[in-house]
């Protein structure tokens, strides 16, 4: 699967086969990513948190609460925002790559 943006340049790529979850988990981590290059932080905010709503056991969802929280920041200006994700991922994903790199986040 393919994910371009309205002028052809590609923004995610997935090969394989997935069960239906991680497809759509990627599908909408595609469409996340294609707004969020767009500087379309709400649009690719929402595209996040349907990831993380709607398949929050595929592997894909840690790497939505990551840029959804960029997202956020991106859209708010407002570096309190970091932190939240940061604890968000002492809640959960802990031991994906995506919590370590939201570990510089953490207060203190």
């Amino acid at each position: 699967m393919l994910i371009l943006d309205p002028s052809g340049v590609e923004r995610r790529r997935s090969e394989g086969y997935l069960p239906r979850d991680e497809f759509f988990a990627e599908l909408h981590l595609g469409l996340g990513r294609a707004a969020f290059m767009r500087k379309q932080w709400s649009e690719a905010e929402r595209f996040y948190d349907d990831v993380i709503e709607q398949f929050p056991q595929t592997t894909g969802a840690a790497e939505a609460v990551y840029w959804r929280g960029v997202c956020r920041y991106k859209r708010t200006n407002d570096h309190t925002t970091l932190p939240v994700v940061a604890a968000e991922f002492e809640r959960q994903y802990q031991q994906t790559s995506w919590a370590k790199k939201a570990s510089i986040w953490r207060r203190g």
